[in-house]
């Protein structure tokens, strides 16, 4: 997965705790103001999930929800929102699964665009990386029809037959994306959607 994807809100989120030092040191401190953060904190972040799992329609299938939300809350993704934002190098106190928690609560504070952004971002990132881990299905089309819809661009798919072969491309806004050859149409549809998946995320995010 290209790191384009999360690597400007990673970036910005890492500068906010670096210029916020002191501000976390003194919630984290504090055991009222630790409580407080920790607990409205993972409210926001269940709050972006939600709105993760609706954006892309994740929601019609329940078990499907259960599996994203189940994983979201996990201590291995958990560890690894931590390690992208290096809390451990900070040397906090708190365990670094509840420092996700009391970042989150501090950064929906001073800059939520920033916070939403974040999150969707390594939501997506994970949710299509970590599918083996987290035994989660992914539905690349469905994915990529929500993204290009979200940007107000047009996709188009195409396919038919030469010779022996099947063919099967996606255009977008006119311009042919990805074209691909093989012998079964529904194998051809996923891996053009999937091929198409990256390629737009690479280019759009």
């Amino acid at each position: 997965m290209s790191k384009k994807l999360y690597s400007l809100p990673l970036t910005k989120v890492i500068d906010f705790l670096n210029q916020n030092k002191s501000t976390i040191n003194t919630t984290l401190k504090e055991k009222k103001n630790l409580e407080i953060a920790l607990y409205f904190g993972k409210c926001y972040y269940g709050l972006a999930l939600e709105e993760f799992i609706r954006f892309f329609k994740i929601y019609k299938d329940t078990t499907y929800t259960l599996k994203t939300i189940e994983f979201f809350n996990s201590e291995i993704f958990l560890m690894e929102i931590a390690k992208l934002l290096s809390l451990n190098e900070h040397q906090y106190s708190q365990n670094l699964k509840s420092m996700v928690f009391a970042v989150s609560y501090l950064l929906y504070n001073k800059n939520q665009p920033l916070f939403e952004d974040f999150l969707k971002s390594a939501f997506l990132h994970f949710h299509t990386s970590f599918q083996k881990d987290s035994d989660i299905y992914i539905n690349h089309e469905q994915i990529v029809k929500e993204l290009v819809k979200s940007k107000r661009q047009i996709i188009k798919e195409s396919f038919g037959q030469s010779d022996d072969d099947v063919f099967f491309k996606i255009s977008l806004d006119g311009n042919e994306i990805i074209s691909l050859k093989g012998k079964s149409l529904k194998t051809l549809r996923k891996k053009a959607y999937k091929n198409f998946f990256f390629y737009f995320l690479d280019h759009n995010f």
